[in-house]
């Protein structure tokens, strides 16, 4: 006999449950701190009300800025992960409700009744498939816009649905006013959204192609697009406030559309389609492609495959939509294209691009989320005409492995309960640094985490952190220079207007040692220490971020230690004869090619330094980390080369590649060629 009806309250505590299994595995599984890229920025952002680089992500910021204002029970930066936990979760349940919303206006069958709880089980289950795919729950275990571009893709969705319902009737001006305010609001997240825009056009065109000529839809559209901009302008008050993280500083109309047009990055808002920077077919769809199948079809898992499974039920989903309506399958379809097209074509991917770009992708997948459990829904629609539980069953139960393939396939990978590579970079710079160090870095890496440490959990308020790419930026040297402590630098405001690329001849500076107040037992004090500095671009021309690091020098006289990191030092190989390494970091000295201090370099890197989870093969290790780890083992090569005790070294050689095993982080082949080489011969001990 086929199950029989049962009550709306049954159906919503199925879907009650499938939500917070979602939530539950996305915190168990969410990072316990900060990682790399945009989480360190944005949690530090939160933290101090701050406002992230362009294109920014006002909502979310504020939402974590709200959130941390509760009491917390867990570190300031786990507790946004947590939250970005439930944030995915919303969106498995709005894409649940969309789907929810197709089945009852669109049976799968002859019948017409309400959705029984047999129905809303395997639909539940079906929206696993989604919660646990590659790309989302990535982003349910980390704070960062991307999830909450999700959410709003799902709500969009939700909104269009209620609007195609309500265009029979002619009505929908409320419905349009909501339709765009969301995707005005796309805006203050992270844009990506924006891309339904033609999808939607073509949806009321096919639903009601007479609406489109009247002007109150025009106006309702309009004014709910200006609204959701609107929120927007809570910049310049946040910004006049001068947080302690400010990029552009968009404290004025002016500075605002320069932010918002991206004017940093080369403005126009970075509409750059053509020429392609990568082949379209063989990189961009390509990437596109396996950003999807590791979403929706693997066959890589524990259950082979029963990875296809999520593919199919969208597949199967579709092609019974399009029978039951073809003009809804149609719109759907569209939408689905857009997102998919064009981000393809928005973000124009260059070959071999550094990140993976499946982050973009998302709205793409939430779409596609809807056909799996639709599909799903439909199949057990159809296996109920048999009159017989045990059909009905069965397709519960593979719609289950689908989710459950999902699962296992990605849980190894995407388990960041125990990673803590970004945190301990961060601690391991900031902590061996003297008091009163200047600290210049070189990229996202190794800025974001010394900023949440810094601003966030007021870590080391002594040390002054200037990233060496943004000083190239007038409002970013403002702000340095305006920075407690101070940097001990003054420029008038035509020096930093005028700051940024000018021309340079090859010159040697004079810096008097007199103030110097370090260390002098490995070397001899000479009275100057003669700075060389050639062009730097071009051989003719030097840029804003040189000329700083210059002044730094000459008004600093040695009162305050400087230090740059490694990533730094790729934007300032100028300096490299006039620093000492001393682990990530490498200290700015009075002479030419000081000697190095290996009591130094050991105590930071087999000592001061944390290097957990790179020896354990469980836990995954990001493209950055790998960096780090190959940073500190530049570091160790600088210390085999000054030590003199050949069996210590070749100790110490043990004990790194123990801690930070090669093959753990994708050693380049001259790393690997280099650290054979190591500890070979006993060189000459350093005075």
């Amino acid at each position: 006999m086929p199950f029989t009806h049962s009550s709306p309250r049954a159906g919503n505590a199925i879907i009650a449950l499938g939500v917070l299994a979602a939530i539950g595995i996305f915190w168990r599984t969410a990072f316990p701190t900060i990682s790399w890229w945009e989480n360190g920025e944005l949690t530090a952002a939160s933290g101090v009300l701050g406002i992230v680089h362009p294109p920014g992500a006002l909502i979310p910021t504020i939402i974590g800025w709200l959130a941390l204002r509760l009491p917390l029970t867990t570190s300031p930066a786990h507790w946004l992960n947590l939250l970005a936990g439930v944030v995915a979760g919303m969106t498995v349940l709005v894409v649940l409700i969309a789907a929810r919303r197709l089945w009852t206006w669109q049976p799968c069958t002859q019948e017409s009744h309400p959705p029984e709880s047999a129905y809303t089980s395997v639909a539940a289950l079906a929206v696993l498939a989604f919660a646990f795919s590659r790309t989302l729950w990535s982003n349910g275990t980390l704070f960062t816009p991307y999830v909450f571009t999700a959410f709003l893709t799902a709500a969009i969705l939700l909104a269009l649905l209620a609007w195609w319902r309500d265009a029979e009737t002619g009505s929908v001006w409320g419905r349009t006013f909501v339709v765009m305010l969301l995707l005005g609001l796309d805006f203050s997240v992270h844009r990506t959204n924006l891309l339904l825009l033609p999808g939607i056009v073509v949806w009321f065109l096919l639903r009601h192609r007479s609406l489109f000529r009247r002007w109150q839809l025009w106006a309702a559209g309009a004014g709910g697009t200006a609204l959701g901009v609107c929120v927007h302008l809570l910049l310049i008050p946040m910004a006049r406030r001068m947080p302690a993280l400010n990029s552009n500083n968009p404290g004025t109309i002016g500075a605002l559309w320069d932010y918002l047009s991206l004017k940093q990055y080369g403005g126009g808002f970075l509409v750059d389609l053509l020429p392609r920077k990568g082949d379209f077919w063989t990189v961009q769809v390509a990437d596109y492609l396996r950003g999807f199948a590791d979403s929706f079809a693997t066959l890589d898992g524990p259950l082979g495959p029963l990875g296809l499974v999520p593919l199919l039920l969208g597949i199967f989903g579709l092609i019974v939509l399009w029978r039951r309506s073809a003009r809804l399958a149609i719109g759907l379809l569209i939408l689905f294209g857009m997102t998919s097209l064009g981000a393809i074509v928005y973000f124009n991917l260059p070959a071999n691009f550094f990140r993976a770009m499946d982050r973009h992708y998302l709205p793409s997948f939430v779409l596609f989320a809807v056909f799996i459990v639709y599909g799903a829904v439909a199949i057990a629609m159809i296996a109920n005409r048999y009159r017989t539980r045990i059909v009905v069953l069965s397709a519960g139960v593979l719609v289950a492995a689908g989710a459950m393939a999902q699962l296992t396939t990605n849980w190894r990978e995407l388990d960041h309960s125990r990673t803590y590579f970004a945190s301990d970079f961060g601690w391991n710079l900031l902590t061996s640094l003297p008091q009163q160090s200047i600290v210049i870095t070189g990229t996202d890496v190794d800025t974001y985490p010394l900023w949440y440490l810094q601003m966030v959990e007021r870590q080391r308020p002594d040390v002054s952190v200037a990233n060496v790419s943004l000083l190239n930026t007038a409002w970013y040297l403002t702000q340095v220079l305006a920075e407690k402590p101070s940097v001990g630098l003054t420029m008038t405001a035509e020096e930093i207007a005028a700051h940024g690329f000018r021309a340079w001849r090859d010159t040697t500076i004079a810096i008097p040692t007199s103030g110097w107040t370090g260390p002098t037992d490995r070397f001899t004090l000479p009275d100057t220490l003669w700075l060389h500095v050639p062009p730097t671009a071009q051989r003719t021309y030097i840029f804003g971020h040189d000329d700083f690091i210059i002044r730094l020098i000459q008004a600093n006289r040695w009162q305050r230690p400087i230090y740059f990191t490694s990533f730094a030092l790729q934007q300032l190989g100028w300096l490299r004869p006039y620093l000492r390494p001393e682990g990530l970091v490498h200290r700015l000295m009075p002479v030419e090619r000081p000697p190095t201090d290996t009591t130094l370099l050991i105590a930071n890197l087999f000592t001061n330094y944390s290097s957990r989870g790179y020896a354990d093969s469980t836990i995954v290790l990001e493209p950055p980390s790998r960096w780090v780890a190959q940073a500190t083992y530049a570091a160790f090569f600088s210390l085999a080369q000054a030590e003199s005790d050949r069996a210590r070294c070749q100790d110490l050689k043990a004990r790194l590649m123990a801690a930070i095993p090669l093959e753990r982080i994708g050693a380049p082949e001259e790393l690997v060629k280099g650290l054979a080489a190591t500890c070979a011969t006993s060189p000459t001990p350093s005075q």
